[in-house]
């Protein structure tokens, strides 16, 4: 099983950036990485409004599910890829 985030971004967050990791914490990571770490890029919130998780698991060879994770779930997943960020 693996994750994803998708971060929307921008003064009316008009733009998404994606990325994959196998716990939200490397996808924190991640983010930080290719986006957060950015001068004048480190303001962007990372919280429920903005940013969206999904579990993926392979169903078949070539084929993928993605299951968005909501409720409290999502709170405790959002926690895991804070930390994530912070490094």
């Amino acid at each position: 099983m693996s994750y994803m985030a998708i971060l929307r971004y921008g003064s009316k967050q008009e733009r998404n950036i994606a990325v994959f990791g196998q716990t939200p914490q490397i996808c924190g990571a991640r983010l930080f990485d290719q986006l957060l770490s950015w001068h004048g890029d480190e303001h962007w919130p990372v919280d429920s409004s903005s940013c969206r998780l999904f579990r993926i698991t392979k169903t078949a060879p070539g084929m993928e599910s993605r299951d968005e994770i909501l409720g409290p779930e999502k709170n405790k997943a959002l926690s895991t890829l804070r930390t994530g960020l912070a490094g």
